[in-house]
């Protein structure tokens, strides 16, 4: 089926029936894969020719380009929602409050139960914790899935909450209203867009995109200055099924005919879907601005590849963003005074830092507080003259509150520490935020094990090794060749050493 300039093609794959290849076209290539159900979300994978689709009928299934379905996993039913993960994989939410987290292999790698009442959606931060909106309430979760805090949205018809390249929270209402929060919920700034919204996102993390039920679409820095604007959606927005931005300025959405529309660098592709009479579901959209895949109700996923070559333009905001640091100063009350208990040659106050920090977690009250807290319990940790009980029940705080960032501060730590206890307390921590694997603490660990090879204890080794499987595990990157002669120089140290990491391997 040829339209305008385009050439489509379309396969129809069920399970493993594999259809074949045309000579690809400039502008955009067009397949159709047919699933087991009606899907509900679609995610990148970890292969830039993969996507993976949760469908009604508690089902994941892997899509590959040109080859069709490669994997069908089932999952349990109940599907609320999907959202994609920051650093890679997707979140997973169910009626009865518990949401999963999957990698971008699609392997199950945490799960947690949220509290009582109806949750609308779940996202997750770069650091890891997991946002849960719940009506006019948002919870944050660490790592290991503890309670951490909870803080009200202000306003009426709350659009849902959007979250930021640097952890930021976007509590904005259909009104125009808009609030800035950090997770904690700290408002940060408030002001309000020019006109109404049907919806509002960041660009790059540091732009806000509004888009009003005309079709208006307004540009806002953090100092609530509009930086651009300009109509270039129907004006009958309100009646489309999807509207999807990739956090970079591209906009994909499917008008009231069924067409669908790509703009990206400042170019408009508009592209006919041969939907059939069906519903679009869903809409997905690659980081890349390149793939767009559309889900509808006949059980069919719509892949669209566009291509960028040769096009003039640039995706970057109309207006260079502020310095966050200027806009938000980090100086603070909290922070002060957690400070000044951190760095007391008091005992007594170090003692009181410990003991509010045990406090908040137990009662899940760390709203406005948990930077400032989490900043005050690394000074501790970081003063030698504190003692090590004290220091010690720091690294373990910061294991059970901390995110992917904390990770790394106790990663350099481990290299630095020059206290066997402490360092066997902050693998432990390690441990804890495993979750959400810090992209640097890996390569300190090795560090650290080549550094301190000749008085490393056993129990220090396997707890490495404990922290490297699930490291590996949750991140879906396996052991590196470098790594692997590392381990085997280790091996070759003693008899315990070897049967540690030969058990290891073998896992």
């Amino acid at each position: 089926m040829s339209v305008g300039k385009a050439l489509t093609i379309v396969f129809l794959l069920f399970f493993g029936y594999r259809g074949y290849s045309l000579p690809p076209v400039p502008d955009y290539l067009y397949l159709q894969y047919a699933l087991d159900g009606v899907p509900l979300a679609i995610f990148e994978s970890s292969r830039e020719d993969e996507v993976t689709v949760l469908t009604d009928a508690a089902s994941m299934i892997q899509v590959r380009w040109g080859e069709g379905v490669k994997k069908l996993l089932p999952i349990k039913r109940g599907v609320r929602g999907a959202f994609q993960r920051p650093c890679g994989g997707f979140l997973v939410w169910f009626e009865d409050g518990e949401i999963q987290g999957y990698n971008s292999l699609g392997s199950l790698v945490h799960q947690l139960r949220s509290g009582d009442g109806e949750l609308r959606l779940a996202r997750e931060t770069r650091g890891g914790y997991t946002v849960v909106e719940r009506g006019d309430r948002v919870e944050l979760y660490g790592l290991g899935g503890n309670k951490l805090l909870e803080w009200k949205r202000e306003g009426v018809e709350l659009l849902p909450i959007q979250i930021s390249e640097e952890d930021l929270v976007l509590d904005a209402e259909s009104s125009g209203g808009c609030i800035v929060r950090r997770v904690d919920g700290t408002v940060l700034t408030r002001f309000p867009f020019p006109h109404p919204l049907r919806q509002l996102a960041w660009i790059q993390g540091r732009v806000l995109m509004g888009i009003s039920l005309g079709g208006k679409v307004t540009t806002m820095n953090l100092e609530g200055k509009e930086i651009g604007s300009g109509v270039f959606l129907p004006k009958n927005l309100g009646a489309l099924s999807s509207v999807e931005n990739d956090g970079k300025g591209n906009v994909a959405y499917i008008d009231p005919e069924g067409n669908c529309h790509l703009i990206f660098s400042r170019v408009h592709l508009s592209i006919p879907l041969d939907l059939k009479g069906a519903q679009v579901r869903t809409l997905g959209f690659s980081r890349g601005g390149t793939s767009l895949w559309v889900g509808d109700s006949r059980w069919v996923l719509h892949w669209i590849r566009a291509s960028t070559e040769g096009r003039n333009g640039s995706n970057e905001p109309p207006s260079s963003p502020a310095d966050l640091s200027k806009i938000f100063p980090s100086d603070s009350f909290a922070e002060q005074y957690y400070q000044d208990l951190a760095q007391s040659t008091f005992p007594l106050k170090n003692i009181r830092l410990i003991e509010e920090t045990k406090e908040s977690l137990r009662r899940a009250t760390l709203r406005g507080i948990l930077p400032a807290l989490k900043k005050g319990l690394r000074t501790l940790v970081a003063r030698e003259e504190a003692g090590a009980s004290l220091r010690g029940e720091g690294v373990l705080l910061l294991g059970r509150m901390g995110d992917r960032f904390d990770g790394e501060w106790l990663g350099k730590r481990l290299l630095q520490e020059k206290d066997p206890a402490i360092r066997s307390k902050i693998l432990e921590a390690l441990q804890l935020l495993a979750n959400a694997p810090p992209q640097t603490a890996r390569e300190d660990l090795f560090t650290f094990l080549g550094n301190r090879k000749t008085y490393l204890s056993e129990n220090d080794l396997r707890r490495s090794l404990d922290l490297l499987e699930r490291w590996i595990f949750v991140s879906g990157i396996p052991l590196r060749p470098e790594e692997l002669e590392q381990l085997s120089s280790l091996a070759a140290l003693s008899p315990s050493f070897s049967k540690a990491i030969l058990e290891f391997i073998r896992k």
